[in-house]
């Protein structure tokens, strides 16, 4: 019996090593990410880049267009099949052997034929498909007689799900980091901006595989920028102090690593930000220079050395200068 417990020891130990090992690679990997040299999509910057120069004047492929026969209902009936509300719901079905997700649209037949702006968005939609990082889009098809946008599915949910449910630990949160700064940092490279960026809108498929989602305020980096109609809502828990000063104010780039910070800390700490704030406090709070505390309990040192180099990432995000913002999300 000693023997046993012995060699569990060892092994426990060794399984300890080889995590912190792998999580030190990872982190070496994303702060590499952060800093290295340019090397943009460059291709896909260049169709999307086409298609907004030409959305008024140009007709476009659109979505692909999927038989309404060929997305089947699972076999087995689950209670997480149909998610959210009508008529925001998701729903499950497989598409040639795969899972994925239906979302109802008003967008309707005679717009998704003729109207260039939205065939265009659509087919942005497409191609941002090709980066893993971001949900993927596979095309439009009906459900029920109603016009659906079919993405893949994302099993456990959103990262704010997934975190309320278990606690995740410091290996698979700096992979899911790094993979979501891979995904902004496609976006950034084709010129657009996410606008909402928080654990609520990325999903997790069942591997732990995050996916940058919900464009409903996405915007191209040169349009016009979106505003919160000068109304206090949940969002500016994860807003820039200059966004926050001026709701009008343009959204930049230096906007979004502002939030990319704040959802690191998020995810650190498996909370929402500033929850001992009321949310007409937190604007005056940020203004002024206030942020959320990063402060780790307890831990193996080097877990802990790990945990200060992500503290710094936090810190070089939320106590930007525009150089450095530039620094992190556009050269890498």
């Amino acid at each position: 019996m000693k023997d046993l417990n012995f060699t569990l020891v060892i092994a426990n130990e060794e399984r300890r090593k080889n995590d912190e090992i792998a999580l030190s690679e990872d982190l070496a990997e994303f702060e590499k990410y952060l800093s290295a040299i340019d090397s943009k999509a460059d291709n896909i910057y260049e169709e999307v880049k086409y298609i907004r120069k030409h959305l008024d004047d140009k007709t476009f492929h659109g979505a692909n267009k999927i038989d309404s026969k060929s997305l089947l209902l699972p076999a087995r009936g689950k209670p997480d099949n149909r998610r959210g509300k009508f008529p925001n719901f998701v729903e499950k079905r497989t598409l040639n052997g795969q899972e994925v997700a239906c979302k109802l649209t008003s967008t309707t037949d005679e717009e998704m034929e003729s109207n260039t702006r939205v065939q265009g968005h659509l087919e942005i939609l497409m191609k941002l498909s090709t980066c893993n990082h971001i949900l993927r889009f596979y095309g439009v098809s009906k459900i029920d007689e109603t016009n659906a946008m079919v993405f893949e599915w994302a099993q456990r949910g959103t990262l704010k799900e997934l975190y309320e449910l278990k606690d995740i630990q410091w290996h698979y949160k700096v992979q899911i980091a790094l993979k979501i700064c891979r995904g902004l940092i496609f976006l950034q490279s084709a010129e657009i901006l996410h606008h909402d960026l928080r654990c609520e809108n990325i999903l997790m498929t069942e591997s732990l595989e995050p996916k940058i989602y919900n464009f409903k305020l996405a915007r191209h980096t040169f349009d016009k920028t979106t505003t919160l109609k000068g109304e206090i809502n949940d969002a500016v828990r994860w807003l820039a102090p200059e966004k926050l000063s001026n709701y009008k104010s343009k959204y930049t780039t230096q906007c979004e690593i502002f939030s990319f910070g704040v959802l690191l800390w998020e995810l650190a700490f498996e909370k929402i930000p500033y929850r001992s704030l009321e949310v007409d406090k937190i604007r005056d709070f940020v203004i002024k220079g206030g942020r959320e505390r990063i402060k780790f309990g307890n831990s193996t040192s080097e877990i802990s050395k790990l945990q200060e180099a992500y503290k710094q990432i936090i810190d070089d995000s939320m106590y930007y200068s525009y150089q450095q913002s530039y620094n992190i999300l556009v050269n890498y």
